[in-house]
């Protein structure tokens, strides 16, 4: 089943690059949550944009690093930085788990999935974060 989910996602996965894809501000409305992510890029460091989610008031810090070999996409924690390969192409391995972005102009979900199965990080419209 996992492999099928990930052959699945994997197909979805848009050809711009993963920081195209997540440039700008998000914004997601649910019955019990609101969240806003908002990604920009490291003046200092090319290759890096910042992401910060605000999920009912308590705030989560990701990067998506380019590298020669793809990206990766990071959750930020005090002394462990936990990251994913991001998935680019229609095949690769699942070991050590995969990020996937699928976006279009409007709409934008990373998820990322590992040991546990799927965990969406967040999923949202494009939108004004105030």
């Amino acid at each position: 089943m996992r492999i099928l989910l990930a052959a699945l996602l994997l197909s979805a996965c848009a050809t711009a690059m993963p920081s195209d894809r997540v440039n700008g501000c998000w914004v997601s409305q649910g019955a019990s949550t609101s969240a806003t992510l908002r990604f920009t890029p490291d003046r200092s460091r090319p290759g890096i944009r910042h992401g910060a989610l605000i999920r009912n008031g308590v705030r989560e810090n990701y990067d998506l690093r380019q590298y020669v070999t793809g990206w990766s996409f990071c959750k930020l924690e005090a002394g462990a930085d936990r990251c994913w390969q991001v998935a680019e192409a229609a095949s690769g391995s699942l070991e050590g788990g995969r990020a996937f972005i699928d976006s279009d102009a409007d709409h934008l979900r990373i998820s990322v999935i590992g040991q546990d199965g799927e965990q969406v990080i967040f999923e949202g419209q494009r939108g004004n974060c105030g």
